[in-house]
C-alpha cells in the first residue's frame, strides 16, 4: 500500500519460525463454500509494524463513551489526555495547541475527516476493499492499521467482497 501512495503502517520485520506451526481453516482451490473446507498447516510468524502511533479511532470512541457515562471522577481528564496525545502525535501541523481546547477539538475533527476521506479515496483508486472496515482498522492519524479481511478488485464490481461468507454488509459499496 505504501508503494502505491496509500497512507499505512510499515512492516519492519517478519520472523518465521523454523519449527513452530499452526493449523488454520482455509478454502480448497475453486471452493464455493461459505465456510473454510480444509485445514492447512503454516509456520508461525511474527510481524513488527511501525507507525507514528497506533492510536485507533476506536480508542477515542471508548474514552468518549466512558466520559458520556461519567464512569469515574477522572474520566474527562483521561479523555482530554488521550485527545491531546493524538493531536501532539499526529496533528502538529493542523492543530495549534495554543488555542482553547474546544477550538483544538474542532480543528482536530476537521483534519481527521479530511485524512479519512483521502484515505478511502486512495483505497478506491487502487481497488482495495477492506472487508470489515471499522474504527479499529483506522488510526487516528488517518492511515490503515489492519488488513484483514481484504482484497483488491481486478475489475470493478460494486458487489465485490473479499471475505467468503462475510455477508452483504461487507460489499464494496457498503
Amino acid at each position: 500500500m505504501y508503494a502505491v501512495g496509500v497512507p499505512t503502517t510499515r512492516s519492519l520485520t517478519l520472523y518465521v519460525s523454523q519449527s513452530e506451526t499452526v493449523q488454520r481453516p482455509w478454502f480448497c482451490l475453486g471452493s464455493q463454500s461459505r465456510d473454510p473446507d480444509r485445514m492447512v498447516v503454516e509456520p508461525v510468524a511474527i510481524t513488527t509494524w511501525v507507525a507514528s502511533s497506533f492510536l485507533r479511532v476506536g480508542q477515542l470512541e471508548l474514552f468518549g463513551r466512558r466520559a458520556r457515562k461519567g464512569e469515574h471522577p477522572e474520566v474527562m481528564a483521561e479523555l482530554e489526555r488521550i485527545v491531546r496525545y493524538a493531536i501532539g502525535c499526529e496533528y502538529t501541523d493542523e492543530v495549534y495547541t495554543d488555542l482553547p481546547l474546544t477550538e483544538q477539538l474542532l480543528a482536530f475533527a476537521a483534519a481527521f475527516r479530511d485524512r479519512l476521506v483521502s484515505l478511502i479515496s486512495e483505497w478506491i483508486r487502487v481497488g482495495y476493499c477492506q472487508g470489515n472496515f471499522n474504527s479499529d482498522n483506522c488510526a487516528v492519524g488517518g492511515f490503515t492499521l489492519d488488513y484483514g479481511p481484504f482484497g483488491f478488485m481486478d475489475d470493478f464490481d460494486p458487489r465485490y467482497q473479499p471475505w467468503t461468507g462475510g455477508g452483504r454488509h461487507f460489499l464494496f459499496f457498503n
